[in-house]
């Protein structure tokens, strides 16, 4: 009989060469080494990138919220001045107007 070698073959359909198991396989884990440190590397970045807006983000409410104080202050000092001239107003008619009835009844008396 004539002597049968079997070899194994991979989905290509070519024959595997002994030993080439082991270095394809340290290959693939470098492969999968390779894709996980750069996606350590993306998730750093993005988390640098994270913190930095957020840092930006609180830098720019803290300038809002400032501003917002500084205008609510200047609204409330308006507001009181103007309270206080309706209030001066409101006196100088009162006063007038007791003046002139004064002046009525001073007349009237007078009579």
């Amino acid at each position: 009989m004539a002597d049968q070698t079997f070899r194994s073959t991979d989905n290509s359909g070519s024959a595997l060469n002994p030993g080439s198991g082991a270095h394809g396989f340290e290959k693939a884990v470098g492969t999968v080494k390779s894709v996980a440190d750069q996606a350590i590397s993306a998730g750093r970045d993005l988390k640098e990138k994270a913190v930095e807006l957020a840092g930006t983000s609180t830098e720019a409410l803290k300038g809002n919220a400032s501003d917002f104080v500084d205008a609510a202050k200047d609204m409330a000092s308006h507001t009181t001045d103007k309270l206080k001239q309706t209030a001066e107003g409101q006196k100088k008619i009162l006063w007038g107007r007791r003046r002139d009835r004064f002046k009525i009844v001073a007349s009237i008396n007078s009579h």
